[in-house]
């Protein structure tokens, strides 16, 4: 096996890399969109959609590689040529799909080859990253960072510099994903080196519906946005709705924090890490929840200033997420403490026994009964008071996720309880907030105007609540210390 897991450590690499993509991103984003036609731009999220659909193999596969990789099991090569035997038929369907797309989108049939050549690279990024997250859960992290940058770079020379256009911006995420599957490949190759188990990969396949109904929650999920436009035959309250998620949908990277949580207590992990990852996404999330709900309006204003009348969607939506991210800690670990598949055996009345079949049942459960609500309130609001339709939905919408998050979230924590003596960081979550309230003055003393007022009157609440923290908290204080001495370590 591999080194110990560390969990604050990788959390923060989690989180920063993603706090940092939405600035690579923006600027990628920036970067096709002035140089590309619409239509082109169209395609390329055309394109970008289908790769998604045919990945759906894949994460069947990566499901059971990290649970096994975290066991002790080196599955690295069987998982590699599994994945690699998938990716050639998901080529070969999206091959297919492009002869007939190319006619009826008059796209060059050669844009379509090209893009093809992401599927592999794709597939086989994501099974080394399947695989790193059970032994060190890290890396994927420091791969998801090469990918950002070498996208970034790569989109300069053939975009900007060699003017390719299009070709420009396929090349370059191709590329992209090459470089980080690379990086992937060459910091696991001892986990590689193994023999090809296909008894293992049998069992993978044979026991992939159980990864397959975990993704069924998620995809009802995304039918509220389909439901809410059928209803009200208009896409304005989506409009407002996604606006509004962009700002508290930011909350949600806390849930990163806890990244290592799964594969520590695959590994042996217990009750210390639970509490350990409980206080360090508590830590981050509870001032951006501050931050974000009394910061709506001018963060809302950075999108569009016709954005502003969302902000009270944000107020709720930053409780739905801070929920979420707790939730997520909870059924993490609850699946990390499951052992149905310890002795590397897979057995259908085992699987439908264990908690692993429990957790995606809770979650169907759950977002059915959203989408339950959100049809009531949907036509409720539109029966009388149409007029204002555009964010009444939305702001309700969110209301009744709340409500669901809620009871899912204690139903999680007594599950958890029943199975793991652990205490919820109560006295924690308290500091938190406390350190965060001299946010608010501030921001209420001087509200900010325009963009560069607003992030720059974020950035100084952030500092202000840490500085305040490391006064009241030895926690942070002790996790401050140990980046230092990273930090230290690094460059001595």
């Amino acid at each position: 096996m591999g080194r110990a897991i560390r969990l604050r450590y990788t959390g923060l690499i989690a989180f920063l890399a993603r706090i940092g993509s939405i600035f690579t991103g923006l600027a990628f984003t920036v970067l096709v969109t002035r140089n590309l036609s619409v239509s082109e731009f169209g395609l390329w999220q055309y394109i970008s959609i289908l790769c998604s659909y045919l990945l759906f193999p894949n994460a069947l596969i990566n499901y059971w590689s990290t649970r096994f990789t975290a066991r002790g099991y080196n599955v690295g090569k069987t998982h590699v040529c599994l994945s690699a035997s998938f990716s050639f038929a998901a080529l070969v369907a999206f091959l297919a799909m492009s002869v007939w797309g190319s006619r009826d989108l008059t796209a060059d049939v050669s844009v379509f080859f090209l893009a093809s050549l992401t599927i592999p690279f794709l597939y086989l990024s994501q099974a080394l990253e399947a695989l790193a997250y059970g032994h060190r859960p890290e890396l994927p992290q420091y791969g998801f960072v090469v990918f950002e940058v070498s996208k970034i770079a790569l989109g300069i020379v053939f975009v900007l510099l060699l003017r390719m256009g299009f070709y420009g911006v396929l090349t370059s995420v191709i590329l992209a994903y090459a470089v980080q599957a690379a990086f992937l490949a060459i910091t696991q190759l001892s986990f590689l080196r193994g023999s090809l188990d296909w008894n293992v990969a049998a069992q993978w396949i044979k026991s992939s519906w159980l990864p397959a109904y975990g993704l069924l929650p998620g995809t009802l999920l995304s039918f509220d946005t389909l439901l809410v436009t059928v209803l009200s035959n208009s896409t304005e309250p989506i409009a407002y709705w996604r606006a509004a998620q962009v700002i508290f949908g930011m909350v949600s990277y806390s849930a990163f924090l806890a990244s290592a949580l799964y594969p520590k207590l695959l590994s042996g992990g217990g009750s210390r890490d639970v509490e350990t990852v409980l206080k360090l996404v508590l830590m981050f999330a509870v001032p951006m929840v501050v931050g974000a709900f009394v910061l709506a309006k001018p963060l809302l204003a950075i999108l569009k200033a016709e954005y502003v009348v969302a902000s009270d969607i944000v107020r709720v939506g930053v409780f739905v997420a801070l929920i979420s991210a707790t939730a997520n800690v909870f059924s993490g670990a609850i699946a990390g403490l499951e052992s149905v598949d310890k002795e590397g055996q897979l057995s259908f009345r085992k699987l439908m026994k264990s908690k692993l079949f429990l957790i995606p049942s809770i979650n169907m459960v759950a977002s059915s009964a959203y989408l339950a609500s959100l049809f009531i309130i949907t036509r409720l609001i539109l029966s009388y008071d149409a007029e204002n339709a555009y964010i009444m939905i939305p702001f309700y919408a969110n209301i009744g996720l709340l409500i669901v998050n809620a009871l899912t979230l204690l139903y999680l924590y007594a599950i958890l309880k029943k199975i793991l003596k652990f205490s919820f960081p109560a006295l924690s979550l308290l500091k938190y907030t406390v350190a965060a309230m001299p946010m608010i003055v501030v921001f209420f003393l001087y509200p900010p105007v325009g963009s560069l007022k607003t992030i720059a009157e974020a950035l100084v609440g952030g500092c202000i609540y840490f500085s305040l923290l490391l006064l009241i908290d030895k926690e942070a204080r002790e996790l401050l210390a140990a980046g230092i001495r990273y930090v230290g370590n690094r460059f001595s």
